[in-house]
């Protein structure tokens, strides 16, 4: 399967994902575009770990990484809505 989200969604989760943390994100079925939330491991490198679908990352402009990342979906968490305020966001985001 593959999927598709924004890097906006993954910037929050900077730490989690280098310690290989399961996190909550918003993603896409590549195909369908339909939206879920999903609880997920997500790696850099789709090759980084065998079994793993394939996560495309769309950057500010819309547009697709060259590579796609690596995700491995435990357990989908229904309809997406928005989780942090703008604070509990910036808060979290790359910088933190």
């Amino acid at each position: 399967m593959e999927w598709e989200t924004s890097r906006n969604y993954l910037n929050p989760y900077r730490k989690e994902i280098a310690e290989g943390k399961p996190i909550e994100i918003t993603v896409f079925d590549h195909g369908t575009y339909e939206r879920k939330l999903v609880k997920a491991i997500v790696y850099h490198s789709f090759t980084a770990m065998p079994g793993v679908d394939r996560l495309w990352i769309k950057d500010a402009s819309d547009w697709l990484e060259p590579e796609p990342w690596g995700i491995k979906v435990l357990e989908e968490l229904g309809e997406d809505f928005t989780r942090y305020t703008k604070g509990e966001y910036e808060a979290r985001s790359w910088r933190a």
